[in-house]
């Protein structure tokens, strides 16, 4: 809610582990279904916060779609990477190890997008730990390909690169060379600041190594050298920007022809190729000379990148941030966060909006303030996790970033048509020098991310002329729509050929490299390969899965019968035996009382009412076991049902999981039902015992009758022998 996106660095990479965690644990441990996150994050988590946090309730349909978007990427490579991740368990462990390697868990994060935290949650859940220091080995070597990617890259452009290591850079700080002043690298045009001359402080060469600086480096014509400069009015490569061209004329009249300008820790090194013989030594002096013909095709396309950011978030909403951009002299290029393409109308609200701004011909105005004061600027526009250096300098397109800098405490609300955000590039003095604008592309680099390709000047006002050619080629009266497809589509043909056949010479003319190339289209078969293993093993995995949950809906419901037979059975055996003990019971009592019939016949009586209630009870006590069959055929019924189901899985894929819910709940009301009628049934079976207690009392008070009864037939003998006459 606070503008932050799940991505891959910073703080939208914790947001990004975060929900992959929740993800992985409610499909694995809660059997969630498909599409279960965000509807939790949009409803149940927005309701119990936003008392707290007022601004979840205002996105929260933003909120939706955010995390909609990616629980979608990441389900389509869960279910593949659990998979992965329980081939590597069972591998694990038939091996005797102990923990997950670093390999392995690598594989999960840069193809199966794993974050490293999760796989050793995961591993940890089943008793393994994790190879840490591999998985880092392997992410070190991902770096390292990515470094020499570039440098080839560079190098192929420039028939070999240069570049500073870390070693090489504190070797200049050891050797006492201080770093490089580049405060000229703002002006427009040439003048006498930029073009003062400045000496050589250090010469490296693609061969140069850590072990020291050479003092002087003998330089053919056409090989590559790096100049470091004690001061320049080279820009170096930086913010988006690239770095500028030129040539630097060394003592002795070797000339480097500077295609390269790169700033490492504070030393600008200038790369390029010798156009003569010489030697280039540290100490001598150095006349540098920037192609500001270049510089001014690069200016405006800065700085309409800082008012194109202004118009997206005017016509798409202040969520909209910044994650990348590019400006050259041909183009600018801007990466934004937005989840989804512009309309046609929102692409001309902006364009329409960065072309005001350039007729309103807005003056540009740059400051050096302390970092604390310019991040009260009102209105002020940052990319977020960027370190800033204090000072810090502000780029204003139609502001005074040293009135701005005085309301900022004021609370004085950032004012409209003002674009201000911290910037080290070059940019033009006033919005009008832009001369035109428009947008070549729009397009999606990554889930959530958006480009913008943007045109200024003379290639803007050629853009739009081809655009308003195709219109009116297009709109021409007495012609039909299908020639005039046609037309347009050879047109367009051969313009494609064109720029294909350009592109191929730049690209033959950018990759001299055979063995790059070659392994550039390894890459991308691998690529493609991969591609359509993934897709397939997708494929497989959804079928898997559905199968897999109706599979446990079936297990499931197999146990619960299982274990309800077992239930039932146990309560019969208890029914039989507390009928047998009865039984037992009856048959004692009748032999005991066998000689006092006449003395116990109301007792007799009233067994007798008490067995009809025995067999009573015993006939209620097989009908609730009669329909208790009743319901274990009625639970075979229902697993009949499933497999019929299963049988139309692919016709019901969407239905599957409501109709199994649906079945799930019959299922639990009918056990419900089951369950009543064994309380009723233990309730019928605590009555008997109760009615068995009744009978031993009775039994009791027999037993104390015939006592009495004895004692009184004592007491008649014991008269009848002491009296006058005893009976023989």
């Amino acid at each position: 809610a606070d503008g932050a996106r799940p991505s891959n660095e910073g703080r939208g990479y914790v947001l990004r582990r975060v929900l992959r965690r929740a993800l992985r644990y409610g499909r694995q441990f809660l059997d969630a279904p498909d599409g279960f996150f965000h509807k939790l994050v949009a409803g149940v988590v927005v309701d119990e916060g936003k008392g707290f946090f007022p601004e979840l309730e205002a996105k929260r349909d933003a909120l939706r779609e955010i995390v909609k978007e990616e629980e979608e990427a990441f389900a389509k490579l869960l279910d593949r990477g659990l998979k992965y991740f329980d081939d590597v368990r069972k591998t694990v462990q038939a091996e005797g190890r102990s923990e997950v390697s670093g390999e392995e868990a690598f594989y999960l994060y840069d193809t199966l997008g794993f974050p490293v935290d999760l796989t050793l949650i995961m591993a940890n859940d089943v008793g393994l730990g994790l190879d840490g220091a591999g998985f880092e080995a392997c992410m070190e070597e991902q770096k390292q390909r990515s470094r020499d990617a570039l440098k080839q890259a560079r190098a192929a452009g420039l028939g070999g690169g240069v570049s500073l290591s870390t070693d090489q850079v504190a070797l200049l700080r050891n050797a006492g060379v201080a770093a490089t002043d580049d405060d000229a690298k703002y002006a427009l045009e040439d003048d006498a600041a930029a073009a003062a001359a400045t000496t050589v402080a250090a010469v490296f060469t693609p061969e140069s190594g850590d072990e020291g600086l050479e003092e002087s480096v003998a330089v053919a014509e056409g090989d590559v050298v790096g100049v470091v400069l004690d001061a320049t009015p080279f820009y170096a490569e930086a913010g988006g920007q690239v770095g500028d061209h030129g040539v630097i004329t060394l003592d002795g009249g070797l000339e480097v022809e500077v295609q390269d300008v790169q700033n490492y820790g504070g030393y600008v090194l200038h790369v390029g190729v010798a156009a003569g013989a010489g030697a280039a030594a540290r100490g001598a002096a150095a006349a540098p000379k920037v192609d500001y013909a270049r510089r001014s095709l690069v200016a405006p396309n800065h700085t309409m990148t800082h008012v194109l950011n202004l118009a997206l978030r005017d016509a798409l909403g202040p969520d909209v941030d910044q994650k990348g951009s590019l400006c050259d002299a041909e183009k600018l290029r801007f990466d934004f966060s937005h989840g989804k393409a512009l309309t046609a109308k929102q692409l001309a609200a902006v364009e329409a909006q960065v072309q005001d701004i350039i007729a309103a011909a807005m003056p540009v105005d740059t400051k050096v303030l302390p970092l604390a004061d310019a991040q009260r600027i009102p209105g002020l526009r940052a990319v977020f996790g960027e370190t800033y250096p204090d000072p810090v300098r502000v780029v204003s397109v139609g502001g005074n970033v040293a009135a701005l800098a005085a309301e900022a405490d004021d609370d004085v609300a950032a004012p409209a048509l003002v674009s201000t955000e911290f910037c080290g590039g070059t940019h033009l003095r006033n919005s009008a020098e832009a001369e035109a604008f428009v947008i070549a592309e729009e397009t999606a680099v990554a889930k959530g991310i958006r480009r913008i390709v943007g045109l200024t000047g003379e290639a803007a006002r050629a853009a739009a002329a081809a655009g308003e050619e195709l219109r009116a080629e297009l709109a021409a009266a007495g012609r039909s729509a299908d020639e005039r497809l046609r037309e347009v589509t050879e047109r367009l043909e051969r313009r494609l050929q064109q720029s294909l056949e350009r592109a191929v010479t730049l690209e033959k003319e950018l990759y001299r490299s055979e063995e790059a190339r070659s392994a550039s289209e390894r890459s991308a078969a691998e690529a493609q390969l991969r591609l359509e293993a993934e897709r397939a093993e997708a494929e497989a995995s959804i079928r898997t899965k559905y199968a897999r949950i109706y599979e446990g809906a079936a297990t499931d419901l197999t146990a619960q019968k299982k274990s309800y037979e077992a239930f039932r059975r146990q309560k019969e055996v208890e029914a039989e035996e507390a009928a047998a003990s009865l039984a037992q019971s009856r048959e004692a009592h009748s032999q005991e009382v066998g000689e006092f019939q006449l003395q116990l016949h109301r007792a007799g009586t009233d067994m007798d009412d008490l067995r009809q209630r025995l067999r009573l009870k015993e006939a209620d006590s097989l009908k609730a076991i009669a329909d208790a069959r009743q319901a274990t055929a009625k639970a075979v019924s229902l697993e009949g049902r499933l497999k019929a189901l299963n049988l139309d899985l692919e016709a019901e894929k969407r239905n599957a999981l409501e109709s199994l819910a649906e079945t799930e709940q019959t299922f639990r009301r009918e056990k419900v039902v089951w369950e009543q009628e064994l309380d009723s049934m233990r309730a019928r079976l605590h009555g008997a015992t109760a009615e068995l207690q009744q009978l031993k009392s009775m039994k009791l008070e027999a037993d104390r009758r015939q006592m009495e009864h004895l004692a009184r037939l004592q007491e008649h003998v014991t008269d009848e022998a002491i009296g006058p006459n005893p009976k023989p």
